[in-house]
């Protein structure tokens, strides 16, 4: 469990909202609502469960969490898509849990059918997207999760928000390897991939 506060970090970057006072996590899965809320317990945290129209909403009055949020992970208070930045300054261990946070907030994994119809295509393409409105916060990313190894694209821009992403099958396994994914339903479906159950 002590993993799980850089984790958070990770989600609150991605999918969270701070107030002075609070810290908020929204979330479509219900799995993945269930499972938060019972790790917040552990760290002895009382969370609330607020239903939105399509997401749920996890509610932690906290205002010591707020604080470490906001003073070890330069996550601001009120809109953070123009301020927050990759946390480079963290030790390896938070900072691989961070990613993996933030990844079960913004990040996807698909497979889909890429090249012409013929005697070598079209082929199954494995991808894995992560997904911010702050370009400075994935050219941060970028740069370390090439430092692991891994080969993201460059950071591009679609519609409102930019995008990083990563291809291939070595890319998805060393990814697996270097992060706890913890996202149930990103979890199964990454597993699916690698087995090659999943087709696009």
């Amino acid at each position: 469990m002590r993993d799980f506060t850089p984790y958070i970090a990770g989600l609150v970057a991605a999918d969270g909202h701070l107030y002075s006072r609070e810290v908020r996590i929204g979330t479509s899965e219900k799995v993945f609502l269930r499972f938060l809320h019972s790790n917040l317990e552990r760290l002895g945290y009382n969370p609330r469960i607020e239903e939105g129209r399509r997401v749920w909403i996890v509610r932690i009055y906290s205002t010591q969490l707020r604080r470490v949020l906001t003073n070890s992970y330069a996550i601001p208070i009120g809109k953070k898509a123009q301020k927050i930045i990759f946390p480079t300054w963290l030790e390896k261990r938070k900072l691989r849990h961070y990613v993996a946070g933030f990844f079960d907030g913004d990040g996807s994994i698909s497979v889909y059918n890429s090249g012409r119809k013929g005697d070598w295509g079209p082929y199954k393409t494995i991808r894995i997207t992560f997904t911010s409105k702050s370009r400075r916060f994935l050219a941060g990313l970028r740069t370390y999760l090439k430092s692991l190894g891994l080969t993201p694209t460059s950071v591009k821009k679609e519609k409102e928000v930019y995008r990083l992403k990563m291809y291939s099958l070595e890319n998805l396994k060393l990814f697996r390897q270097l992060f706890t994914i913890r996202h149930p339903v990103k979890l199964s479906r990454m597993s699916s991939v690698l087995q090659g159950e999943l087709v696009p």
